[in-house]
């Protein structure tokens, strides 16, 4: 599942390039390449980077994205996974502030006709 988190210290929602890679369904570097064209544009800000270990130890980077800024990014990738997506984050908004993670749908869940 994936999730929009507030950052511990700001209590931004944040997500990570790694998550929105998984959420469109296209490869990490591609989904990182990306973020650093639409920064390059000034469509969005060059956000934080981040390191993790993968599943095999490695030192990775991960970009951390702003609420405002992953939408523009998963749009860019996949149009029907942004629009599940604000869907959903627009109902956990609408209830009580106590949500500090909201689940987001993969594309192949998305919207049917």
């Amino acid at each position: 599942m994936h999730y929009l988190t507030a950052n511990e210290n700001t209590g931004a929602l944040t997500m990570t390039s790694r998550e929105i890679a998984e959420v469109v369904g296209s490869r990490h570097d591609k989904v990182k390449q990306s973020i650093e064209r639409l920064a390059d544009r000034g469509v969005i800000q060059l956000p934080p980077v981040g390191e993790v270990k993968n599943r095999q130890g490695q030192t990775v980077f991960e970009y951390l994205v702003s609420k405002r800024d992953s939408y523009v990014v998963v749009a860019q990738l996949s149009p029907p996974s942004w629009l599940t997506a604000g869907r959903n984050l627009n109902q956990a908004i609408s209830q009580p502030f106590q949500i500090l993670q909201i689940p987001l749908l993969p594309p192949e869940r998305g919207l049917t006709r």
